[in-house]
Order: C-alpha cells, then sequence, then structure tokens
C-alpha cells in the first residue's frame, strides 16, 4: 500500500467516526439534551441580551445622544424663560414702586 492510499483510508476512518459520532449525539436521549441546554441556556441569554444592549447602543448611539441634547436644550430654554419671567415681574414691581413714590 502506498502512503496516499494509507492516508485516505485513515481519512475515511476518521470521517466515518465522526460520522458515527455525530448520529450518536442526535440519538441522544431527549432528556438529556434538554438538560444540557437548560443549563447552557441562561448564561447564553445572559451573554446574549447584554451583547444585544451594547449592539444596540453602538447601533442607535447617536440618535439617543441627538434626543439627550434636546433634553437638555428644552431644559436650558425653560430655566431661561424662568429667570425672565422672574427678571419681567421684578422690573414691574419697581416701576410700580417709582410710581408710589412720585405721587407721594
Amino acid at each position: 500500500m502506498s502512503e496516499q492510499d494509507q492516508t485516505e483510508t485513515l481519512s475515511d476512518k476518521i470521517r466515518q467516526k465522526g460520522v458515527e459520532i455525530l448520529k450518536s449525539w442526535i440519538n441522544l436521549n431527549g432528556n438529556k439534551t434538554k438538560m444540557i441546554e437548560d443549563t447552557t441556556s441562561s448564561t447564553l441569554d445572559d451573554e446574549f441580551s447584554l451583547f444585544q444592549f451594547l449592539f444596540n447602543i453602538i447601533k442607535y448611539g447617536k440618535y439617543i445622544i441627538i434626543i439627550i441634547v434636546c433634553i437638555i436644550i428644552v431644559i436650558i430654554f425653560y430655566k431661561i424663560l424662568v429667570l425672565l419671567k422672574g427678571f419681567i415681574k421684578c422690573c414691574c414691581s419697581f416701576k410700580k414702586i417709582n410710581k408710589h413714590q412720585q405721587k407721594i
């Protein structure tokens, strides 16, 4: 037998053994595979949801930043309006005080 024939037969044997292992894995009892899936699925789901959350933040990050900037701008304008309202009330009260002083 030549060296090439030996490697081909060896690779065929390895391939056959792999197919047998896969078939036996597929034919396992459903409870055993379910038990294996139950133990790994919770950690995989946790990791997947974390990665999914991080991916969504990266994917929609620019929109989140735009929303945060808009909220900050609205808060700043509200504060400015409150200050202007107080300033106008203050000016009006000074005008009233001046009118009363002129009458006296």
